[in-house]
């Protein structure tokens, strides 16, 4: 498994947009551009606009989120929800809600007959950053094993259309079902938890509380922002949730599997690295190592609002599609050094970038909740460590290993790089 990539097999793999012309061709129609440098450039460049700005096949769920927003209102949108992401915030998630709720997700794992405790890793980190979804987002509720599940329910029929251009499945019937599944989740956890929120938000603005009486979470933040908020209709608060809802959770719970995956791979050829599971330098390496690999999003969608010369040569005409390959990119040579394709933790990039390339892309949009999920290299120890950081040691603490008996098997449901089982044992818990 190390450095595969085989799973993500081109143009012709992606369904993109297909039900109107008027959204924008299919992903498969597009130009795609593969290399570091033009797919980097690309990202900072003033002249394109984030894929379609909503008007894709998932705009009845993340449309004019702030991944389809570009240019001031992007930049706005990032300024009014910065909140979420600040060091105070952060470490809430990850000592109040991600700490508790590991520990109770791997306690759950089943010992066998054999005295061995086995669990499905995907299934084990995602009922921790589930509450840690709802915590940022502010659905309420989230605190029974059974609540957990519902919501876990939810995430999954709901995720499908969040991520319809990358399934391969009829994107007639996914919006279909998506669309039913979100109302009955407005009607469950959604509206519930805003009406909440939204009495608070009216004793704050009557003077009858403080500031500080207010949940820091995205509902509340749409609350409080009408002006900005209010250009987008009336149910951007729910576009913006089921966004916000499954970014940490699906992100981290792919990526966490492929770096448990490699590592083990790794330690098999450098048993002198084994041991060092507790430096967070290490996992930290590991894990941008991971994510160059096997990007949650294989591409990303960009259109010109401009004609444009890309320093390579290639000309952009104004209104055209191109379609950014994070995959290709981030095994590009030139930037990563010889054998690209292959892990390796103490890989130095050739160029001063991110050590784990395109991930989470680049410029103005790089994605807000980088510092959420890995942390900042050379921070204070105060700082907080990152979802996927603080979840990676924890599961070397517990003596996490692959359960040979039941290797790992993908999920063909999609074009995205990712386990559709992660079995795994315990040998310190």
């Amino acid at each position: 498994m190390q450095g595969d990539s085989s799973r993500i097999s081109g143009a012709a793999s992606f369904a993109g947009t297909t039900l109107d012309p008027a959204r924008g061709p299919a992903a498969a129609d597009m130009t795609w551009l593969v290399s570091y440098q033009e797919v980097d450039e690309v990202f900072r460049s003033r002249d394109f606009e984030q894929g379609g700005g909503g008007r894709r096949d998932s705009e009845p769920f993340v449309g004019h989120g702030l991944l389809s927003l570009s240019g001031d209102d992007h930049f706005e949108r990032r300024r009014v929800e910065a909140p979420l992401f600040r060091r105070p915030a952060l470490r809430r998630y990850e000592s109040d809600v991600l700490a508790p709720a590991l520990q109770a997700s791997l306690l759950a794992c089943a010992r066998g007959p054999d005295g061995v405790v086995r669990g499905e890793l995907q299934r084990v980190v995602r009922l921790a950053l589930c509450r840690v979804s709802a915590t940022l987002v502010g659905i309420d509720g989230i605190d029974t094993p059974a609540a957990v599940d519902r919501y876990l329910w939810f995430m999954d029929r709901l995720s499908a259309g969040v991520n319809i251009e990358w399934m391969s499945r009829d994107h007639r019937e996914i919006i279909r079902e998506g669309l039913e599944v979100r109302n009955l989740f407005d009607q469950e956890l959604f509206g519930p938890s805003w009406r909440r929120r939204e009495a608070l938000v009216a004793q704050y603005q009557a003077g009858e509380i403080g500031l500080e009486a207010l949940p820091v979470d995205l509902l509340t933040i749409v609350l409080l922002n009408p002006e900005h908020f209010g250009k987008w209709g009336p149910d951007i608060a729910m576009r913006e949730t089921l966004l916000f809802n499954g970014a940490p959770t699906n992100t981290i719970t792919s990526a966490v599997p492929h770096v448990v995956q490699e590592l083990s791979d790794w330690f098999i050829q450098h048993p002198e690295d084994r041991s060092r599971t507790e430096e967070t330098d290490f996992l930290r390496k590991a894990i941008a190592e991971g994510l160059r690999l096997h990007p949650a999003s294989p591409y990303l969608i960009r259109r010109a609002v401009r004609e444009t010369r890309l320093q390579s040569g290639r000309t952009v005409r104004e209104g055209e599609y191109v379609v950014l390959d994070l995959v290709k990119a981030s095994l590009d040579p030139a930037v990563f050094g010889p054998e690209p394709t292959r892990f390796d933790p103490h890989r130095v990039p050739l160029a001063r970038i991110r050590p784990m390339g395109l991930a989470f892309g680049d410029g103005p949009h790089t994605c807000i909740g980088l510092s959420m999920s890995i942390g900042e290299a050379g921070a204070s120890d105060d700082a907080p460590l990152g979802l996927a950081l603080y979840i990676l040691r924890e599961l070397y603490r517990a003596g996490i290993r692959l359960d040979p008996a039941h290797p790992p098997r993908w999920n063909d449901a999609n074009v995205r790089n990712e386990y559709a089982a992660f079995p795994v044992c315990f040998d310190r818990l």
